[in-house]
C-alpha cells in the first residue's frame, strides 16, 4: 500500500482512539448531568485541516460493538469497518478487538466523562485527550435526487444549525432539508441546545455503477489523482494498477489500469450483497446488450463514435469497462484517396533532389553514397516512404528516381489498400508487377508483406 502523511495520520487516530471533534454542538449549549446509558451508535468528526478523519461506533446491549472508521481527502474515500468487544465498569469503557491496519489484538481503555441522550464524551489517560462522540438517531436510505427532513425523536431537540460532512454526497440547508447528490455515504449534524444529533445518509444510484469513473478513460493517471486523492493502493508488482477503495453501497472498490500514465480501463469491484439482477437491469437499459448468461453478461455502448465494453462477471461481483479496438476485415475499410495521392506521383518526380525538396529534407552524403533515403511521414496509410535513385555520378541517369516504396501503418494489409490501385491504375495480369501505369515511360505497382505492414514498390522495370 502507497502510505502517505495523512494515512499516518488515520493510522495513529486508529491506535491511540484520540480524535478532535469539528462536528459539535454550539459553544453554550449546556448538556444535561451524568448518565449511565451508552448503548446507541456514536459519530465522532475528527477531521483536520483538508484530511477528513471520521469513526462510528455502535456499542450493543449484548457486548459487542461494531466500528468504522473513514479517511476521506477526496470525493471517495479509505475506509475500515471491524467488530470487537467491551467491558463498561465504574465509568471506564475498555474496547477490544483486531485492528484493521496492523492485524494485532488491540485494546483500548476510557474513562467516560460524560454521557447524556447526545454527547458522549471519552478520555484516555494514556494520550491525555478527551474525544467527543455525538449520537447517530437514524439513517436514511436515500436515491440521488431525492430529499428528505432532518427529524429527531424528541420534541426538546430544537436544531439551531445543520451541516453534512460532503456536500458532494448530501447536502443540508439551514431548515434541515436534505439532498441526495451522487452515490456514496455522509453525515448530516444538526446542533442543538441540548447536543448534537447526527444522521447518516447512504445514498444510492442503482442506474449508475460504473458511469462515474468512465470518464477517465483516455485521460491522464494524475486527473485521476485529483479527483480521488492519493489514498491509492499499488502492488509493486503491478505498478500499472491503482486501486481505491470506496465509501460506497454498491462498489467496494475501483481500479484504474494505465500504461505510460494513459487509463486504458477500469475495474470496479462490487459488493457482496449487491443486487446483480437490478444491475443488469440498468445496464439493459443503458447499454446494447451483446449477451446474458449465468456467469456474465456483456454489452457495449458507444461514446463520441468510440465503442466500449462492459463485461460483468456475476459470481465474482466485477464490472470491467474498456474500449474495443476493432480490426477491420481485410478490404471492408476504405481510405480516402488522398491518402494515396500524396505519394502517388513520387516516381515521377524526376530526380532525387526533386523528391527530397517536397519532404523539405536535405540530401546528406551519406545518401548520395548509398543511393537512396527514407522519411517518415504524417498519413492516414503510410508511415514511411522510400526514394531509391542512380548514384552514379558518371551515368546519364545521375540523380533520377529508380524505385519508390510506401511501408503502411502496422495493421494494413494489402487487401486492406489494394481497391485503390485497382481503381486507379491497369491490371497486368502478372503476380510480381499487379499494376502498370498508363503513362510514358511506365511503371509497375507491386506489393510485398514485412511483418505486420504492407510495402508497396513503384518501379519503372518489371520483377523478375
Amino acid at each position: 500500500m502507497k502510505k502517505i502523511s495523512k494515512l499516518t495520520v488515520l493510522t495513529v487516530a486508529l491506535a491511540a482512539g484520540a480524535l478532535f471533534a469539528s462536528c459539535s454542538e454550539d459553544e453554550n449549549s449546556k448538556a444535561p448531568e451524568f448518565s449511565p446509558s451508552i448503548i446507541g451508535e456514536w459519530f465522532e468528526d475528527a477531521s483536520e485541516g483538508d484530511a477528513q478523519l471520521y469513526s462510528t461506533t455502535e456499542i450493543k446491549e449484548d457486548g459487542t460493538l461494531s466500528m468504522w472508521f473513514g479517511y476521506a481527502s477526496s470525493p471517495q474515500s479509505l475506509y475500515f469497518t471491524y467488530d470487537g468487544t467491551y467491558s463498561y465498569n465504574d465509568e471506564k469503557l475498555t474496547q477490544r478487538y483486531v485492528s484493521p491496519i496492523t492485524g494485532d489484538n488491540t485494546t483500548e481503555e476510557y474513562d467516560v466523562k460524560a454521557v447524556d441522550d447526545y454527547t458522549l464524551t471519552l478520555y484516555a489517560e494514556n494520550v491525555a485527550t478527551t474525544s467527543t462522540h455525538h449520537r447517530i438517531v437514524n439513517t436514511y436510505n436515500m436515491s440521488v435526487g431525492e430529499s428528505k427532513a432532518f427529524s429527531v425523536n424528541d420534541t426538546n431537540f430544537d436544531a439551531t444549525s445543520y451541516s453534512s460532512t460532503n456536500n458532494s454526497i448530501a447536502q443540508v440547508d439551514g431548515s434541515g432539508n436534505i439532498v441526495a447528490m451522487k452515490r456514496g455515504m455522509a453525515f448530516i449534524c444538526a446542533n442543538s441546545s441540548i447536543g448534537t444529533a447526527v444522521i447518516r445518509v447512504v445514498v444510492t444510484d442503482p442506474d449508475n455503477v460504473i458511469d462515474d469513473f468512465m470518464s477517465f478513460i483516455g485521460s491522464s493517471i494524475t486527473e485521476v489523482e485529483k479527483v480521488y486523492g492519493r489514498n491509492y493502493i499499488e502492488v509493486p508488482s503491478i505498478p500499472t494498477e491503482r486501486t481505491y477503495a470506496l465509501l460506497d453501497e454498491t462498489t467496494e472498490s475501483v481500479v484504474f489500469q494505465h500504461f505510460s500514465g494513459v487509463v486504458l480501463a477500469i475495474v470496479a469491484n462490487l459488493r457482496n450483497d449487491v443486487n446483480s439482477d437490478a444491475i443488469i437491469e440498468s445496464f439493459s437499459k443503458k447499454y446494447n446488450v451483446e449477451n446474458i448468461g449465468r456467469v456474465s453478461a456483456r454489452f457495449n455502448t458507444v461514446v463520441d463514435d468510440q465503442k466500449y465494453s462492459i463485461l460483468y462477471l456475476i459470481g465474482d461481483g466485477m464490472i470491467t469497462y474498456m474500449p474495443v479496438i476493432e480490426t477491420p476485415e481485410p478490404g471492408t475499410t476504405e481510405y480516402p484517396s488522398a491518402a494515396f495521392e500524396q505519394f502517388d506521383n513520387l516516381i515521377t518526380m524526376g530526380t532525387a533532389t526533386d523528391a527530397a525538396n517536397m519532404f523539405g529534407y536535405q540530401l546528406t552524403e551519406e545518401n548520395m553514397e548509398d543511393g537512396w533515403f527514407d522519411i517518415d511521414v504524417e498519413n492516414e496509410v503510410f508511415s514511411s516512404v522510400t526514394v531509391m535513385f542512380d548514384e552514379d555520378p558518371d551515368s546519364d541517369d545521375f540523380m533520377s528516381i529508380t524505385s519508390v516504396s510506401m511501408s503502411t501503418k502496422s495493421g494494413i494489409k494489402q487487401e486492406d489498400i489494394e481497391y485503390w490501385y485497382k481503381e486507379h491504375y491497369t491490371a497486368t495480369g502478372d503476380e510480381k508487377n499487379p499494376y502498370s501505369s498508363s503513362t510514358n515511360p511506365v511503371y509497375y505497382v507491386s506489393f510485398k508483406t514485412s511483418g505486420s505492414r504492407t510495402l508497396v514498390y513503384y518501379k519503372f522495370r518489371k520483377n523478375r
